[in-house]
């Protein structure tokens, strides 16, 4: 059975401070803050968020 997408309510994109992955950080369905570099998907704990940067825009090929 295939899943139907939901939405995806983006807050901000960002950049990993030492990685260099470029990310979303966005609201998931069930109303969790999570972040993705479009190979896995993390939720937005405080230690995580310390590593990242706001940025305009971001490659999400």
């Amino acid at each position: 059975m295939r899943k139907e997408p939901y939405p995806m309510r983006v807050i901000n994109l960002c950049r990993h401070k030492n990685a260099g992955w470029e990310g979303v950080i966005y609201l998931d369905g069930s109303g969790e803050v999570m972040v993705t570099d479009g190979a896995g998907i993390w939720t937005l704990m405080p230690q995580r968020l310390r590593s990242l940067e706001f940025v305009e825009t971001v490659d999400v090929r």
